[in-house]
């Protein structure tokens, strides 16, 4: 598996190796400063420093991070269009590393609302305006916010499928629902690939506590990379079924919550693909699109560089 991701990355790499020395210096740029954002701890771990590193980011706050950052700059990093972001980002930075000693949570909370709220401003004006003098392709009828009829009833199916298998699964198991909306959310999140999902799940369900280190990836992850299909659906499953046998130490609830968070994996897949199918087919002249693949792989790949070093320690450690 630790092969797997150090080709993910060599790839994302070469690919902006290709393109100019300039572009690939950028990527290296961000693979480290990703990787020193978010991957301080677990390096601590494997170098034998006992002692808390400056930044513990976690893999959600990153990627909010970057998408406010890509979505405000577009890419275009004159002194301008960087200095709002930057002074955002900084202190909440700044936050991060007071927060040892000094009660910011109230603080932090403000900037990230700041941050959405000048993100959605900026994506109005430059890009919904924008939307409105665009023809949509085909015959699309638009409805709520825009979003095509046809979009919006497959996203209530998907929806209702989901409703069905999950609710029973809530009210059965007190600790599903926690679960299938961490399951969702980190579906939503999912963009880079398969292998990119482990970063996403590491943040959502390893640093919460909701599964252990050692479990999620020693048998976890080892048993979904050898088996075939989505990961994220694999791992998803997995995780299901570790909290439902959890509770009784029980089978049958393992794979009763294991079926629900399958259900919620899919579910999840096809309402973002519903949606993205939509944007593509009306609206494939923005370049936002391109804009966040362009940025958004080189931080995955700092991302991966961290599960990389978490791997590294669940083989490491135990023979030390």
């Amino acid at each position: 598996l630790i092969y797997l991701l150090f080709r993910y990355i060599c790839g994302i790499a070469n690919e902006a190796m290709q393109e100019s020395r300039k572009r690939f210096g950028k990527v290296l740029l961000i693979f480290v400063s990703v990787f020193l954002l978010c991957g301080g701890k677990n390096l601590y771990r494997l170098m034998g420093i006992h002692g808390r590193p400056l930044f513990v980011l976690s893999t959600v706050s990153i990627l909010g991070l970057a998408l406010f950052f890509i979505l405000w700059t577009q890419g275009r990093y004159s002194v301008k269009r960087v200095l709002v972001p930057g002074i955002l980002i900084g202190a909440y930075l700044a936050c991060v590393c007071l927060e040892r000693h000094y009660e910011v949570a109230p603080v932090k909370g403000i900037l990230v609302i700041l941050m959405i709220m000048v993100t959605i401003g900026k994506l109005y004006v430059t890009y919904i305006q924008r939307m409105k003098g665009m023809h949509a392709v085909g015959s699309i009828g638009t409805t709520l916010f825009g979003i095509g009829k046809e979009t919006i009833g497959d996203i209530v199916v998907w929806l209702c499928f989901l409703a069905a298998c999950t609710l029973p699964m809530i009210i059965l198991f007190s600790p599903a629902a926690d679960y299938l909306l961490k399951g969702m959310y980190s579906s939503f999140l999912s963009y880079g690939g398969g292998d990119a999902y482990l970063t996403v799940a590491d943040g959502v369900f390893v640093d919460t506590g909701m599964v252990k280190e050692g479990v999620f990836y020693q048998q976890l992850v080892a048993i979904a990379n050898v088996l075939p299909g989505s990961i994220l659906c694999k791992i998803l499953t997995g995780v299901g079924y570790l909290i439902g046998y959890g509770i009784h130490q029980n089978i049958i609830d393992g794979i009763l919550i294991a079926f629900s968070g399958f259900v919620c994996s899919i579910c999840a897949s096809g309402i973002v693909y519903s949606i993205g199918d939509y944007l593509c087919k009306n609206f494939e002249q923005l370049p936002l699109f391109e804009l966040i693949k362009r940025w958004l792989h080189p931080i995955i790949g700092g991302l991966l560089l961290n599960v990389i070093v978490a791997l590294l320690n669940q083989i490491w450690l135990p023979m030390v």
